[in-house]
This record gives C-alpha cells, structure tokens and sequence, in this order.
C-alpha cells in the first residue's frame, strides 16, 4: 500500500502543479491579449509572403524553360537560314550552269543561221549568175538559128 499511496501523491502533485502552471504563464502573457490580433495578421502575411516567393520562384522556373525553349527556336531559325542560304547559293551555281549552256546553244544556233543565210544568199547569187548565163546562151542560140 505504501506504493500505490506514493503514486497517487506522485499523481496529485504533478497535476496540480500543472493546473497552477499553465494559469501562470496565461495570465503573465494576457498583457499582450490585444496584440493577438497583429500577430495573427502578421503571421498571415508572412505566410502570402512566403507562397508569393514560391510562385515568384515558379515563375522564374517557367521563364526559364521558356528562354530555353527560345534559344532552340532561334538556333533553330538560324540552321533554316543557314540551310536556306547554302540551298539559294547551290541553286545560283546550278542556274549559272543552265545559263552558259543557253548562251553557247543560242550562240551556236544563231552561228548556224547566220551560215544557213549566207548560205542561201550565196547560192540566189550562183542561181541569179547561172539564169543570165542561160538566158545569155539561150538569145545566142536563138539569134543563131
């Protein structure tokens, strides 16, 4: 019995130590009862502070990936123009060879024309000596008969 009476003392000083205790530090702190208010406002912006920063840090996340995404599409612009400039520089090599093979067709068909009607010219002259000569023969064998 003499166990169970210390527990039960134990018991009894303990709570009510603590009943005195948790009055004491209430009624030292109820000074700054109308300070609560400010607390709680306080502690509440504190809060909107910290998720702002977390959005503002999200934020910045998303601007990143979006500059990252940026510097792609103008790497990616500039291998278009690049490709489009080597593409436009093989094509104007290629025209330039269609070019001077016209020019040496044109002139050689132009050549061959130019023979073909001096040619033509040539042989109305031989005609043209030819037809007098006839003709020539033709009034003295006339005129001989």
């Amino acid at each position: 019995m003499s166990n169970s009476t210390k527990t039960e003392t134990k018991t009894e000083s303990t709570s009510s130590s603590t009943a005195t205790g948790a009055a004491a530090p209430a009624a030292a702190f109820s000074a700054f009862a109308p300070f609560q208010d400010m607390w709680t406002d306080a502690v509440e912006r504190m809060q909107q502070v910290a998720h702002a920063q977390q959005n503002l840090a999200s934020m910045w996340v998303e601007a990143a990936g979006v500059t990252d995404q940026l510097v792609r599409a103008q790497q990616q612009m500039m291998s278009m123009w690049t490709d489009a400039a080597s593409h436009g520089e093989r094509l104007a090599n290629q025209y330039a060879v269609v070019e001077k093979d016209l020019v040496a067709r044109t002139q050689s068909t132009m050549a061959g024309w130019s023979q073909m009607a001096q040619d033509a010219v040539a042989y109305g002259a031989q005609l043209s000596t030819e037809g007098r000569k006839f003709g020539a023969d033709t009034a003295k064998k006339m005129t001989a008969r």
